[in-house]
């Protein structure tokens, strides 16, 4: 595909968007944003990312449910506990790890007026367990560096090699994932 063809930008979801940016786009993927987003941010981002779009234009939202997580393992016998306490350790300090929005994607889509919204929630393919799975690890390394707390850092950087070895053997998160799309109105 020829460069003039496709653009790509860089925008903070936190500022307004830029008015050139504005209704010039036909589809907008955005992916991932549990991590990034708390439980009251969605319907203001949503808002923005909306005026991103030209009237007709569609929008297609990714997310990882972190709330229907839990825990799949190779073998009854497999540890789970450091693996477990990761996730536990993480949850208190912050609600991007226990977001109740990304299951209601569609239904904020509705209320903000999109149409012809598909949602396409599933768990990952056996394959993509264990990989999916050790991408949390970065997540987790991204957090302890930004952390406020060091004690909270300090002890997920303590639960990581325990929770390696666990998924070294055979255990892993599980997270369903959802792609939701939807159109906006021609207006």
């Amino acid at each position: 595909m020829a460069t003039s063809e496709y653009d790509t930008s860089e925008w903070d979801v936190f500022t307004d968007i830029p008015e050139d940016l504005s209704g010039v786009y036909d589809i907008v993927h955005i992916s991932l944003f549990s991590i990034v987003l708390k439980d009251g941010d969605v319907a203001g981002i949503l808002d923005k990312v909306l005026k991103l779009l030209k009237p007709g234009g569609y929008l297609q939202w990714f997310e990882a449910d972190m709330v229907s997580w839990r825990i799949q393992t190779t073998s009854s016998n497999n540890k789970t506990g450091a693996i477990s306490s990761l996730m536990k350790i993480s949850q208190p300090k912050d609600d991007r790890f226990s977001p109740i929005w990304v299951p209601r994607l569609p239904d904020l889509f509705r209320e903000n007026g999109l149409t012809a919204v598909e949602c396409d929630a599933r768990d990952p393919q056996p394959e993509m367990i264990m990989p999916l799975h050790q991408l949390t690890f970065m997540v987790y390394e991204c957090l302890t560096r930004q952390g406020n707390s060091s004690e909270w850092s300090k002890a997920i950087r303590e639960a990581i090699p325990e929770a390696l070895c666990e998924t070294d053997a055979g255990a892993a998160n599980v997270f369903t994932r959802s792609m939701v799309v939807g159109r906006k109105p021609l207006e």
